[in-house]
């Protein structure tokens, strides 16, 4: 049978796909109109949701193609299993790494700044470092996304061969 007709891996890379269409609209509609920090919450919360469907999905292609036996439950341990199957991935470390510390920046409080302005930004504390996420520092990340996204319809692709 060939992965791609699997049904899981169908609807998770569609939610994937889904959720990147979602991040597209917000940075490039919502957040030019709306200019708030607030939005770029929301940015930020999708990037994580696409992240996290992104990783299953691999992870269940790894397991279809016994690459792996089974699928952590724990994210980290699922970001480790994606490294340890797919080290082929191009700035796979660099995704992985933005999806964690998006994940810690999630559950901390932030200070918003030039609300309504073109230059709005999020002003987060992660570990003692000040970490300013802008539209143009989530523009960059959505195109490295975008990137992602690719890569990992190439490797399905490759498999398939």
């Amino acid at each position: 049978m060939s992965y791609l007709d699997d049904e899981e891996f169908k609807e998770t890379i569609d939610l994937a796909y889904d959720e990147l269409k979602r991040l597209d609209h917000l940075i490039f509609v919502s957040l030019k109109y709306t200019r708030t920090a607030d939005m770029l919450k929301q940015v930020m919360k999708r990037m994580i949701s696409f992240y996290e469907l992104a990783i299953k999905a691999l992870l269940e292609f790894a397991k279809e193609e016994k690459k792996i036996s089974e699928i952590p439950d724990n994210p980290v341990k699922m970001c480790d299993a994606l490294k340890e199957v797919y080290p082929e991935i191009p700035d796979l470390q660099k995704n992985i790494d933005t999806y964690l510390k998006f994940r810690k920046m999630d559950k901390l409080e932030y200070e918003s700044v030039n609300e309504y302005r073109r230059h709005v930004a999020m002003i987060l504390d992660v570990e003692g470092e000040k970490v300013e996420i802008n539209i143009d520092t989530v523009t960059d990340l959505y195109k490295q996304i975008k990137q992602f996204f690719h890569e990992i319809r190439m490797i399905v692709r490759k498999e398939e061969e």
